[in-house]
């Protein structure tokens, strides 16, 4: 029989291609954008192809110009007056978005947020260089391009483990403050709050932002689409026009038959019923309704939905709750609604000379993000961009080796390369600086792990009680700051795995805390319950196990989960 360290030292192993396999799962569901991000506004033809800007460093054109805010770096090559438009209109519209989805149901992150504003006039030519590559590339392909059906995205989030980034071309002279947050930036806050919330909140509450508008401080959502254009007129000139609406037990399911099955209309209708849900509750006409809406959404992120939870919470069952959904469908055809966000202090944008540092480390760190997302879609420039990459950030360490920030960036660099070793001296000095960056103490501790493991061979592969306390520190430090991150959690099983040292009562709840953060990450349930059993908490094993079963959204994922279970039952 298999014993209970053998099991957690296997699920060790498998832990982080399982993580890796859910993800890929999870990004067939509607909408899904995880990973790197995809252009936020394009109004051009199919047909021509969309880089992300290179920023061959000018000599000429107008200085960087750079701003410090709560939460966010400005770093903007437009003019003052333009560039405080829109940093003024981004802000307002984060307040707005407040106004409809409080700040506990987002994620939060420690690292500041970076925009980068460039001037539109520029924009053909700031990456004339990467075009004029891909034609070179691209002419002796079947489908090769002329140079006038290639072009340079407007704007681009990109989005790393603990942070992002945004570029975009502004238009100086048209430059607003009506800035909307688009449906990918509500994504990927919805995506990075812990505890996970369900896929059926982020799928519908993305889907609003689809119909969403942004006007000072009022957030409009303007009458919803249905599954079709044919069928929302269809219903909009007759009410008792027929429109079944998926039972609300699949629709608030962890893991919807329907996702599973991956049809697109039924996908479509699974997410415009649940954005016709989540309206419907936060529409201000009986009190309390949005109220109970937002306790019945935290409790669903530790329990799954049940027809008691939601009586409990609304006053009805299932069935009512379907009857009401579809006699509001036509007036929310019809009619929008508005959410006022009180008026919030502007913020005081002070602009300056960015400095030959700042430049660099701002650059630097979105050209890193860059060569991923170029990876994906255009392998035949990655290294271009790379090159770009390490240029900006290697001009920048020359400047000054001290910043904290731009050495991390570096190690990330050669962390996304897969080069550790490249990579250690950077992340340990920017760590040493006690960094605001989480990845940076998790990809310390990954390198550590490894290098040690290895060594370890003559101690039966076993690192020491002071290498695994290091280990440990370190990504302490991490699930000190925000967002958490579940290969935080991951590691740290691998690291008690590694050594002699027996983990506290403490430090297993830990782990299990990370596990009821991650639902939707099997792998973290099963690892926690393994560990718990291993060291004879069978009763805390057990309902770590129910907790990750019932919230599992996927069945590729409960494989681990099952075999704790059977070894804590004594089945086979």
């Amino acid at each position: 029989m298999k014993t209970a360290s053998s099991i957690c030292r296997r699920l060790t192993h498998i832990a982080l291609s399982a993580a890796a396999a859910l993800t890929a799962l999870a990004g067939s569901l509607p909408g899904a954008e995880r990973g790197h991000a995809r252009p936020e506004i394009t109004d051009v033809s199919e047909r021509i192809i969309e880089l992300p800007p290179l920023l061959v460093e000018e000599r000429q054109g107008a200085p960087w110009r750079y701003a410090s805010l709560p939460g966010l770096e400005v770093l903007s090559r437009c003019k003052d007056d333009a560039t405080g438009r829109f940093v003024r209109g981004w802000w307002r519209a984060q307040t707005m978005l407040r106004r409809l989805l409080p700040a506990e149901f987002q994620g939060q992150f420690d690292v500041p947020a970076k925009l980068i504003l460039h001037s539109q006039n520029a924009k053909n030519a700031i990456s004339r260089e990467v075009i004029d590559e891909m034609v070179r590339k691209d002419r002796n392909t079947p489908n090769a391009r002329r140079p006038d059906m290639i072009g340079v995205m407007p704007n681009l989030r990109l989005n790393d483990r603990d942070s992002w980034l945004a570029f975009v071309f502004l238009d100086e002279k048209r430059a607003t403050e009506s800035i909307a947050c688009t449906p990918s930036h509500v994504r990927a806050l919805l995506e990075a709050r812990t505890p996970q919330l369900p896929l059926w909140f982020i799928a519908g509450f993305v889907q609003l932002f689809y119909d969403a508008e942004f006007f000072q401080m009022t957030l409009t959502l303007r009458g919803t689409q249905w599954t079709t254009e044919a069928h929302t007129r269809l219903i909009a000139r007759n009410p008792a026009y027929p429109h079944a609406l998926l039972p609300f037990e699949e629709m608030l399911a962890v893991a919807p038959r329907i996702a599973a099955n991956n049809q697109p209309a039924n996908l479509q209708l699974w997410r415009k019923q649940a954005a016709l849900f989540i309206r419907w509750a936060l529409e201000e006409k009986i009190p309390g309704r949005a109220d109970a809406f937002w306790k019945f959404l935290e409790r669903t992120c530790a329990e799954p939905a049940t027809e008691n939870l939601f009586r409990e919470h609304f006053g009805f069952g299932y069935a009512d709750a379907e009857d009401r959904l579809s006699d509001y469908l036509p007036a929310a055809l019809r009619r929008p609604i508005s959410f006022v966000a009180l008026a919030a202090d502007e913020p005081n944008i002070k602009l300056r000379l960015a400095s030959a540092g700042e430049i660099a480390r701002i650059k630097g760190d979105w050209e890193r993000l860059e060569v991923g997302y170029v990876q994906i879609h255009f392998p035949m420039l990655a290294s271009k961009y790379r090159e770009q990459a390490l240029r900006t950030l290697e001009h920048g360490r020359q400047l000054d080796s001290t910043d904290p920030q731009l050495l991390a960036a570096l190690g990330l660099l050669y962390c996304d390369d897969g080069n550790d070793a490249t990579a250690l001296p950077y992340l340990e000095a920017a760590a040493k600086a006690k960094i605001v960056r989480p990845r940076v103490y998790y990809e310390l501790a990954r390198n550590y792990l490894r290098a040690w493991t290895a060594q370890g061979v003559s101690n039966d592969g076993k690192i020491s009680v002071e290498q695994a306390a290091r280990l440990l520190e370190l990504l302490s430090m991490a699930r000190a700051q925000a967002p958490q991150l579940p290969e935080v959690y991951q590691t740290m099983c691998a690291v008690w795995d590694a050594t002699n040292a027996k983990p506290t009562y403490e430090d297993l709840a830990v782990l299990e805390a990370g596990a009821r953060m991650f639902p939707q990450n099997t792998s973290l349930p099963a690892l926690a319950a393994a560990f718990y059993l291993r060291h004879g908490h069978t009763k805390q094993a057990a309902a770590l196990i129910d907790f990750g079963l019932a919230l599992a959204p996927y069945a590729e994922g409960r494989e681990s989960l099952v075999k704790v279970r059977n070894f804590l039952t004594k089945t086979p």
